[in-house]
């Protein structure tokens, strides 16, 4: 096992969430060699190198795991933060376990935002996905909330452009 334990060391206020805490936590072990691999089994995390540091959301969830400490903020409560950092460690030791038979990815990713992702949808706001707007449903696609397939308008309307989408979001790590 290469990681023992990681101790929370503190808990405050969510600043992205009132409703919601963040927390610093601390692991029984450097991390920076695990952080390449981590990044290349995180299809969704953004890798600085120069930090270094990996960032990605679980969820609503933000968590950044850097060296020697581990920090996540929109956090439901002090039992979800528990259960968050036995995700983390559970991630982090069969990663390395894994770590063979992975190709460490020291690159970082092209990090899309809604907005971008908002110009490729059809824009008419028609709901049929389960949102009010097309860039409501953008967010939450790239929260991994939903599947580029619930855009029923753009995958009818053009199949072209649907797979143009869908070509980019799978090449970043989303699932469609």
């Amino acid at each position: 096992m290469f990681l023992d334990k990681i101790e929370i060391t503190q808990i405050m206020p969510c600043i992205a969430d009132h409703d919601r805490i963040r927390f610093f936590a601390r692991p029984s072990q450097d991390l920076t060699e695990i952080l390449p691999y981590l990044n290349a089994v995180i299809k969704t995390a953004t890798y600085n190198k120069a930090a270094p540091n990996l960032t990605y959301t679980m969820d609503e969830r933000l968590i950044t795991i850097y060296p020697e400490k581990l920090a996540a903020a929109k956090i439901y409560d002090k039992d979800d933060a528990q259960e968050v950092v036995e995700d983390l460690k559970k991630l982090i030791n069969d990663t390395y376990a894994k770590k063979d038979e992975i190709e460490p990815l020291y690159e970082q990713r092209v990090r899309i935002q809604a907005i971008d992702l908002y110009k490729w949808l059809p824009g008419t706001n028609c709901k049929e996905c389960g949102y009010q707007t097309c860039l409501a449903f953008a967010v939450s696609l790239l929260q991994n909330k939903v599947k580029l397939s619930s855009c029923t308008p753009l995958k009818a309307e053009n199949e072209e452009k649907y797979r143009e989408v869908e070509s980019i979001l799978t090449s970043i790590g989303f699932e469609t």
